[in-house]
């Protein structure tokens, strides 16, 4: 479990308040998903999650808890140890191969900065899911986005950790893929009880896969719940959204043919 208590994160442009949420919990062994505009806040509040932004900071005031243990106790090593985490942007060194890439994700847990045959075997079992194994040996500069996004990934799999966060997983992906990753995504936490908490813009992805959903909108926890609305979508984004229903399948719509030529 995540908890969050009183976090506040002000600008640092015009000390605005970014962020502002009393309370929040994570459920552990879940997908969590985080909804809401551009600028609500999500990628900060992901970024609080993974010391990347740390709260001892100017402006930045609260308090997180992994597993009943404060945030700010743990070394960046015994966090990397618990937790993974793919930014919305890759600041990565493109002069590496994938596979440098990806053995890199095991140095946290490693012994002998090296990988076993246990880890390399569930590295080529992750490859395949993600279907990346025919570019290993390639630059991870010369992919495309897509490409890009799942080595991140894959990555974030084979780190090993209880809790996953990844900001936009369907980012740069085609429907195909953010169809298998998704499905990764779903399985995985089946298999291994993984907590992951995903920013997502997809939001019909997001509905088929979230065991519970956290929305934000100008840096406050606005709406949490098991099941999305167009009530609900419709306040958050400000603006109409329609829904098809098959089944315990929903289709959400937020524009038609009409409204982009009117």
């Amino acid at each position: 479990m995540i908890l969050v208590k009183n976090l506040k994160i002000h600008s640092e442009d015009d000390l605005s308040l970014r962020l502002d949420i009393p309370s929040l919990e994570f459920e552990k062994n879940k997908v969590n998903i985080l909804l809401g505009p551009n600028g609500g806040g999500k990628s900060t509040l992901l970024d609080c999650l993974s010391l990347n932004l740390p709260l001892d900071g100017p402006g930045r005031e609260g308090q997180i808890f992994i597993e009943d243990r404060e945030l700010s106790k743990y070394s960046y090593h015994d966090l990397s140890l618990k937790m993974s985490y793919i930014p919305q942007q890759l600041d990565w060194n493109h002069s590496f191969k994938v596979e440098d890439i990806l053995n890199f994700s095991v140095f946290p847990r490693s012994q002998k900065n090296e990988l076993t045959n246990i880890d390399r075997k569930q590295l080529d079992e992750i490859c395949e899911l993600l279907e990346i194994q025919k570019f290993r040996n390639r630059l991870f500069s010369h992919l495309s986005g897509g490409e890009q996004k799942r080595v991140s990934i894959a990555c974030s799999l084979f780190q090993g950790t209880d809790y996953i966060l990844i900001d936009e997983p369907f980012a740069a992906l085609d429907p195909i893929y953010k169809k298998k990753v998704a499905k990764v995504v779903i399985d995985w936490q089946k298999k291994y009880q993984t907590t992951f908490i995903l920013c997502v813009h997809e939001l019909n992805l997001a509905s088929l896969m979230g065991d519970r959903f956290l929305s934000l909108k100008e840096g406050q926890l606005v709406k949490e719940s098991s099941r999305l609305t167009k009530e609900d979508l419709s306040s958050l984004f400000e603006t109409p959204f329609e829904i098809f229903s098959k089944g315990e399948d929903q289709i959400f719509f937020a524009y038609s043919k009409g409204d982009l030529h009117e």
